[in-house]
C-alpha cells in the first residue's frame, strides 16, 4: 500500500504535467521504441511522460500515438526540436502517397529531367524560398533571404555547370534603415526579374509579427566591369494597396515593372509613384494603378478541391515562346488542418489584358518530395518555386529554383515541349475578354 507521502508525490507529479500541458489542442504525442512518450507541439518537445496510464489521464487516445525509431531523436529533453518523426500507421502521409500516385499516373511528368539540391556554406543550407535569374550576359544570380537577419537579402552566383553558388559579400539588401529604432519585419520571398541591362528589380513581401506590412521592391544598378548590383539602402520601397498578400507575381511589360497581384481572377498592378496622400518626406511609399482587372477563370482542368483553388504567386513571369510564363503554388488542406503545398505551371497572353492562356491540368510533382519528415506541425510538405531561367535562345529547357520545406534549396530542369503538352489552353490571345479596367 502506497504511503500518505507516495500518494502525494504521485497526485504531484500529475499535477505538474498538467499544469505543463494546459491544452491538449495542438499537442502530438510520440513514443520512442523503449516505451517513453514525449509530447510534441509545433514539432518541438514539450514534455516527457513515462507510461500509457499518465496519457490516458491527461486526455489522449493511444491509439493515435505514433513511434519513433531510436535513431530520429537522440535524447528527450523539453524544448528540443523534433527533426524526424515516423507517422502512425493510418496517417496523413498514407493519404498522401495516394494522392501523387494518382497525380503522376495522369501526369509523370517525365519532363522534369533534373534536380540539383543546392549546397554550400551555412548561409545557404538555409536559403529560404531562393530566386534565380539570367543576366543580359548570361550570368545567374541568386538570392535568398537570411537565416540568421531576416531583414536581410543575400546574393550570390548560380554556377549552371556544378549547380553551386558563389556568395557575393558586395550585394544585399537592408531594409533596416527604413525601421530606424522600429523591430525591422522579415523580408520574404524575394523574386528577381531584369528589366534591362543595367537595371534588376527584387520584389519581397514584409512581415512583421506574422501580419503582411506590405509588398515591397528594391530597384538595383548592374556594373557588368565589376560584377556589381548596387541597391542604394533608399532603394526600397513599399505599395499602398488595401489587398495586401505575400505572392505578386512581378514581369516586364513595356519596359516598366508589373505585377500579377493575383493570378485568376487576373488583376495587374504596377507603381503610381509616390504616394501624394503620404507625407513627401516618407518617399519609400508609392501608390498602385491598376491595370488590369479580369473575371476568375472556372473553366479550368485543375480540379481546386484536389490541389487547392488559390492560385498563389511564384516564379517571376517570363517570356517563354511567345506567352508570359509562371510557375505556382497552391496550398490545401485535404487531411484535416495539415496543409500541403502543390505546384503548377500558367501562361498568360503577353499584352494587355493578359488573360489565361494555359494551366497545368494536375501539380507538377516528384514522388521524392512528398516523402520523410513534415515540413512542421502545420504544413506536411512545401514546394515553392520561386525563380526561372530559360536555359538559352533554344528555349527547349528552363531551370526553376524553388523552396522545399522551408530549408532546403533545389533547382530543377523542365523540358519545355512536354511541360506545355501537359497544360490546357484556357483562352487564345487574339480572343476579346471581359474586364472592369
Amino acid at each position: 500500500m502506497m504511503t500518505m507521502r507516495a500518494v502525494f508525490l504521485v497526485l504531484l507529479f500529475k499535477l505538474a504535467i498538467l499544469t505543463r500541458i494546459v491544452s491538449l489542442k495542438g499537442f502530438n504525442v510520440y513514443m520512442k521504441e523503449n516505451g517513453k512518450y514525449i509530447f510534441v507541439r509545433h514539432n518541438q518537445i514539450v514534455h516527457d511522460v513515462p507510461d500509457l496510464e499518465t496519457i490516458e489521464e491527461l486526455g489522449f487516445d493511444n491509439k493515435s500515438v505514433a513511434k519513433i525509431g531510436n535513431d530520429v531523436v537522440a535524447s528527450f529533453k523539453v524544448g528540443s526540436p523534433i527533426h524526424s518523426l515516423k507517422p502512425v500507421t493510418n496517417s496523413p502521409d498514407e493519404k498522401m502517397e495516394l494522392r501523387i500516385e494518382k497525380i503522376l499516373a495522369y501526369d509523370p511528368a517525365e519532363y522534369w529531367t533534373e534536380s540539383h539540391y543546392i549546397a554550400g556554406n551555412d548561409k545557404i543550407l538555409r536559403s529560404y524560398n531562393p530566386s534565380i535569374s539570367k543576366l543580359h550576359n548570361g550570368k545567374i544570380v541568386y538570392c535568398w533571404r537570411s537565416p540568421t537577419d531576416p531583414s536581410i537579402i543575400y546574393f550570390g552566383w548560380y554556377n549552371m555547370n556544378n549547380h553551386t553558388i558563389t556568395p557575393d559579400p558586395r550585394i544585399k539588401i537592408d531594409n533596416s534603415v527604413l525601421y530606424q529604432g522600429q523591430r525591422s519585419p522579415m523580408q520574404e520571398d524575394a523574386r528577381i526579374i531584369q528589366l534591362n541591362e543595367k537595371t534588376i528589380f527584387v520584389t519581397y513581401c514584409g512581415v512583421l509579427g506574422g501580419l503582411i506590412v506590405g509588398q515591397m521592391y528594391a530597384t538595383g544598378t548592374y556594373d557588368e566591369a565589376t560584377n556589381m548590383i548596387d541597391f542604394r539602402r533608399d532603394s526600397s520601397k513599399m505599395f499602398k494597396f488595401p489587398e495586401n498578400q505575400k505572392n505578386w507575381t512581378p514581369f516586364i511589360y513595356k519596359n516598366e515593372l508589373h505585377l500579377f497581384h493575383s493570378l485568376n481572377p487576373v488583376h495587374v498592378v504596377k507603381s503610381g509613384g509616390p504616394d501624394p496622400s503620404i507625407d513627401a518626406h516618407n518617399s519609400n511609399i508609392d501608390s498602385v494603378k491598376i491595370v488590369s482587372k479580369l473575371h476568375k477563370e472556372h473553366h479550368l482542368s485543375w480540379d481546386g478541391k484536389l490541389y487547392g483553388e488559390h492560385f498563389r504567386g511564384g516564379t517571376p513571369a517570363v517570356m517563354l515562346r511567345g506567352k508570359l510564363f509562371a510557375l505556382f503554388h497552391t496550398q490545401l488542406a485535404f487531411v484535416g488542418k495539415m496543409l500541403t503545398y502543390f505546384m503548377g505551371a500558367i501562361t498568360f497572353c503577353p499584352e494587355y489584358p493578359f488573360q489565361i492562356h494555359s494551366v497545368s491540368r494536375v501539380p507538377i510533382v516528384q514522388k521524392k518530395l512528398y516523402e520523410g519528415p513534415w515540413d512542421t506541425g502545420g504544413i506536411n510538405y512545401c514546394l515553392y518555386p520561386m525563380g526561372v531561367v530559360i536555359e538559352n535562345s533554344t528555349e527547349k529547357h528552363i531551370y526553376v529554383s524553388m523552396g522545399w520545406q522551408d530549408v532546403h534549396a533545389y533547382v530543377i530542369k523542365l523540358e519545355v515541349d512536354g511541360l506545355f503538352a501537359s497544360m490546357d489552353i484556357v483562352n487564345h490571345c487574339n480572343a476579346t475578354v471581359a474586364h472592369d479596367v
